[in-house]
């Protein structure tokens, strides 16, 4: 009997391999390779999308993610990406090892170029018999930009007027900001007169300068590097804030005798495509 009982279980074995074999690829006993349908981003940088999806029902061993990306100017117009373009879609490498069914996996791209219009998609394939899922849906998503506009007033600061005078730098572009610096270069005998306030197209306002620095000359440098913001409010503030429009920056003289010049200042921003 219980060689009875061995000889059966090496059929059912011969069964299950000849059931998997390339002139039955569909058998019953073959992988079930299910379908991502939840692909999402979950982070962006400079250089790198973050991805995010749960593992779907995938029965069977030695099962791997194939992960692969297309730049906005190769989809031809599509936003999902096809059989024909995963064809011809960049394979990524270091892919996570495929777990159980329901499991949270995760996968980061990197190496991407700044401004990366990024179109990604994934399958679950077996080593055993190269069968494949079905594509998943398209994650869509930008690398981080920076952005940078300059002004060259060359602007007279009225000596005792809190009045003061105002220039704008315009963005055309909408990035959600992350970071964001501001350079200026104000030629001034006494810093301690002035009052220096950048304002976003949003409303926000944030004090850079207020009247602080007494008796020093010239207040040239980049806020939050070189120079330190007095506030109130904090560059921080900023973040979260759109670009698109027009930023003001607002200089004032407080106090007699010392004059100056608005001679340049720039903005620079680092954020993500809303």
């Amino acid at each position: 009997m219980k060689s009875r009982a061995c000889a059966l279980v090496a059929v059912s074995c011969l069964l299950v391999l000849v059931s998997c074999s390339e002139e039955s690829p569909t058998g019953p006993s073959c992988p079930t390779l299910g379908r991502i349908t939840d692909l999402q981003v979950s982070e962006v940088t400079l250089n790198t999308i973050a991805l995010e999806w749960t593992t779907p029902v995938a029965q069977g061993e030695d099962l791997f993610y194939d992960i692969r990306y297309l730049h906005a100017s190769q989809m031809g117009g599509e936003t999902q990406i096809t059989e024909a373009l995963w064809d011809v879609a960049t394979a990524a490498a270091g892919e996570p090892p495929v777990s159980h069914a329901g499991a949270d996996a995760s996968f980061v791209l990197e190496l991407l170029p700044p401004d990366y219009e990024c179109f990604a998609a994934v399958r679950i394939v077996s080593v055993i018999d190269t069968t494949m899922s079905d594509i998943s849906n398209t994650a869509h998503a930008w690398t981080e930009v920076v952005l940078t506009e300059f002004s060259y007033p060359g602007l007279a600061i009225p000596d005792n007027d809190p009045t003061g005078i105002s220039d704008t730098i315009t963005f055309a572009r909408q990035i959600e900001i992350r970071d964001l610096l501001v350079a200026v270069n104000i030629t001034h005998t006494y810093i301690g007169d002035l009052i220096v306030e950048l304002t976003s197209p949003g409303g926000t306002v944030v004090r850079l300068h207020d009247m602080t620095g007494g008796t020093t000359d010239n207040l040239v440098g980049t806020y939050d590097t070189t120079l330190t913001v007095d506030g109130p409010g904090s560059l921080d503030d900023f973040n979260g804030d759109l670009t698109q429009g027009e930023w003001t920056l607002w200089v004032s003289d407080n106090l007699g005798i010392d004059v100056g010049t608005l001679n340049e200042w720039a903005i620079g921003v680092q954020g993500s495509v809303p």
